[in-house]
């Protein structure tokens, strides 16, 4: 995929289009997935949104998983660049880490649709398990995960000069902290059936975290996210 900071100059007109067409099938693809599910949507849906041929859209993704990942892929990279931005701009952390947590939650809502998951069903046979992500796939899933997780301790290092966030703790331990309550909740709100809201659950998860992170100045002055 290529990065939101390609030099466009340096590219010829045939690959600005490109580009820009690959972009507006994952704008297509994502309000479709978004409104039917992984499960319902089509190719065929995702090319008529997208004003294309279903042969054009084979002409960028093999396939539906592929498409649906190069999806989540690209939220990634968008709120990453969001967190920086937010960052560069010195809002606050507490909001920037709640805006963090709950792009995180969507992340993993949207891609558990098509992670295979297999489990014993009542007769003893195995519920049906879609096919994975190639390998490819996960690990610039997984590279970007990571290049999240630096950008969420330059987040906890501003917060500590903000005095937010505890400075004698490591950024990069608390970030790997706090992806580790998002992950234990994320679970639990499955096993819950989805409940409570994802923004309900952000909440809960930003008082989790800044009650042992946070400095005692900013819990006696604020005690909500």
């Amino acid at each position: 995929m290529e990065s939101a900071d390609t030099n466009k100059e340096t590219l010829s007109r045939r690959e600005r289009e490109r580009l820009a067409r690959r972009q507006e099938i994952l704008q297509a693809a994502d309000k479709i997935f978004m409104q039917r599910g992984f499960a319902q949507a089509t190719l065929d849906d995702i090319a008529e949104e997208a004003d294309l041929s279903k042969g054009a859209i084979y002409w960028y993704f093999k396939s539906k998983e592929e498409l649906y990942w190069a999806v989540i892929e690209d939220e990634i990279e968008s709120s990453g660049r969001r967190l920086r931005q937010a960052m560069e701009q010195g809002e606050n952390t507490a909001e920037v880490l709640r805006q963090s947590v709950l792009a995180d939650l969507r992340h993993h809502a949207r891609s558990q649709e098509i992670f295979p998951i297999s489990k014993a069903c009542p007769n003893g046979e195995k519920a049906e398990c879609r096919e994975p992500p190639s390998e490819g796939l996960v690990t610039r899933f997984k590279y970007l995960m990571l290049r999240n997780s630096g950008v969420m301790s330059e987040v906890m290092a501003q917060g500590a000069a903000q005095k937010i966030i505890r400075h004698d703790l490591s950024p990069g331990f608390l970030a790997v902290t706090l992806f580790s309550i998002i992950h234990g909740n994320f679970w639990a709100w499955l096993s819950m059936g989805r409940k409570p809201p994802l923004e309900e659950l952000t909440d809960m998860i930003c008082r989790q975290f800044l009650e042992g992170a946070a400095t005692e100045e900013y819990r006696k002055g604020k005690h909500d996210v």
